[in-house]
């Protein structure tokens, strides 16, 4: 997490369903989320075959959850870990850091909202949230340290989570 004393808050969108957002309060900035979001949009391609925008988001919540749960493992934080505390399914549009919309071609775009954003925006009204929006230019799996964390999210979520001493054993194996 970066230091300071404000969280990095985040929406993520999926283009066909931008009534349903997943809302992330903390921890929201590109380095943080482009390596499990790609790695996720990755494993949806090649299982699902076809974009699907609700089942996506479902994949996503979970990606995030697991994530949050091998990250802090035990004794740290709160016990036992919560895989779904600073997460939120919402229809609204809350102010935040940045946005993550992934398209139904499978692409990645990232945008941060500037000033006066979200005022007067509905929840059909397409890609109307863009407006007031800069878009943000983040090559992740050009950059060695995302590259290694996409690989291993990547992994993570291909593979079965064991429960109990095996699951601690595979925390300290993927994360380390």
């Amino acid at each position: 997490m970066r230091s300071g004393t404000m969280p990095t808050r985040a929406l993520i969108l999926a283009q066909g369903n931008q009534g349903i957002k997943v809302y992330k309060e903390a921890d929201g900035y590109p380095e943080e989320v482009v390596p499990l979001l790609l790695a996720v949009t990755d494993l949806f391609r090649e299982e699902q075959g076809f974009w699907d925008p609700e089942r996506f988001m479902a994949q996503v919540l979970i990606g995030l959850g697991l994530k949050d749960r091998l990250s802090r493992g035990p004794g740290k934080g709160m016990a036992p870990p919560s895989p779904v505390l600073g997460y939120a399914l919402t229809t609204g549009w809350r102010w935040v850091d940045y946005i993550y919309f992934v398209r139904d071609d499978y692409t990645l775009e990232i945008y941060q909202p500037g000033e006066g954003w979200g005022e007067g925006i509905g929840l059909d009204e397409g890609e109307a949230w863009q407006k007031g929006c800069q878009r943000v230019a983040f090559a992740c799996l050009e950059d060695k340290e995302c590259r290694k964390f996409y690989k291993t999210w990547k992994t993570l979520l291909a593979t079965p989570l064991r429960s109990g001493e095996g699951e601690e054993r595979q925390r300290k194996t993927l994360l380390h």
